[in-house]
């Protein structure tokens, strides 16, 4: 059983109520302040919101310090939804969330909207995969390039993988910003690709998935085709980078010069 919360007023510029354990279901009747689930003894299992059709276009922020151990479910009044939900939970320590009473909306009635959340993350900035060398390409992915080495790692917003059937590939792990700068020694007539997809993908020509793009004309024999191409911009968990080529051949074997950076820089 959840335990009581008992709201405490600090005197300051928008109050802030904390709600601290003292034995039965909380519900938040002060929408004049910002609310800060505190630790506890007893975990929240629900914390109700008031009544979003007594209160029109009022918000209300709160804060779940430890709700990575005691997770904070919110729940709106009867007949009452989050935008289209029945519930939300705050499963992070130090996650927040600002909610938003609205009126009624395509005829589902008063409901609370999400304007914005917060799930702090506690890996370090910048977050870095380094990978270095590339002359293959996975076996059944016969587009996607592989990478020799992961040389560096930092942080675990990233996760590298190197599949023999897959090819090699990225994987991100917290929503952010994101640089990723790729060099490579393609074959001639090739053109090379920054992908970015929740899908892994063997198929070259995806313009949705495509970030990045450029093509070589040079020559190996005579004109090493150096191929540099880079893009930033904000990626989200379970995004998945590749670099592919466009027909099924070889990398020229470059083993320091061939890189792949990917960062998470914000």
């Amino acid at each position: 059983m959840a335990g009581q919360y008992q709201q405490n007023n600090i005197n300051v510029p928008r109050k802030t109520q904390v709600f601290r354990n003292t034995g039965a279901i909380p519900q938040i009747l002060d929408l004049d302040s910002d609310f800060v689930i505190a630790e506890s003894d007893i975990s929240i299992v629900i914390l109700q919101l008031p009544t979003a059709n007594q209160i029109p276009s009022q918000t209300l922020s709160l804060k779940a310090r430890d709700a990575g151990t005691n997770p904070v479910t919110l729940i709106p009044s009867a007949g009452e939804l989050i935008d289209g939900l029945a519930s939300v939970s705050l499963t992070s320590d130090q996650e927040s969330i600002i909610l938003k009473s609205a009126g009624q909306s395509q005829g589902v009635g008063y409901f609370w909207q999400i304007i914005s959340r917060t799930i702090p993350t506690a890996d370090p900035l910048p977050a870095i995969s380094r990978v270095q060398g590339s002359t293959a390409r996975g076996s059944v992915n016969t587009n996607i390039y592989r990478w020799t080495a992961e040389a560096e790692s930092v942080g675990a917003s990233i996760i590298y993988t190197d599949s023999v059937n897959d090819g090699g590939y990225w994987t991100i792990v917290n929503d952010g910003t994101y640089s990723i700068s790729v060099s490579q020694f393609a074959s001639p007539d090739q053109a090379v690709a920054i992908k970015v997809s929740q899908v892994l993908s063997n198929v070259f020509n995806e313009p949705a998935a495509i970030r990045m793009y450029a093509f070589n004309t040079n020559d190996p024999a005579t004109d090493p085709p150096a191929m540099c191409l880079s893009w930033t911009g904000p990626l989200v968990q379970g995004d998945i980078i590749w670099i592919a080529c466009s027909d099924a051949v070889n990398p020229i074997g470059a083993s320091f010069s061939a890189n792949v950076t990917v960062t998470r820089v914000a």
